[in-house]
This record gives structure tokens, sequence and C-alpha cells, in this order.
């Protein structure tokens, strides 16, 4: 499984995940109301939500983009 590492406006940096890892997230989590920093990798389980975080998990090539 290959999973999105980073994305910039240079372009987007790519991971392939472990054995174990069969999953890719992507988290949003808000800094201020209105600016979110975004986390993407590979995962074995998907992450639980913690401060009113958003994470999405799938399970195909680059799905976190």
């Amino acid at each position: 499984l290959t999973c999105v590492k980073e994305k910039s406006i240079f372009g987007v940096t790519t991971e392939d995940c472990p054995d174990g890892q069969n999953l890719c997230f992507k988290r949003w989590h808000m800094i201020v109301p209105g600016r979110y920093k975004k986390t993407r990798g590979c995962a074995a389980t998907c992450p639980i939500a913690e401060n009113r975080d958003v994470i999405e998990c799938c399970s195909t090539d680059k799905c976190n983009l």
C-alpha cells in the first residue's frame, strides 16, 4: 500500500506502508477556527479522533490525498 505523506505546492510525497499497516489516514487538526493542520500517513488501525480532530481512513493507494 502506498500512502500520501505530504502534499504541498511542490507536489506530493508518498511512503510505502510497512507490513501490518494496511490503511492510509488523513487527519485535520484545528489550530484556530478556520485553520487546520493536515497529517497523512500509514496506520494499522484508524486513529481515534481527539480534540475535535477529523480523521478519514481508506485502503487503496494514495487514497488519502
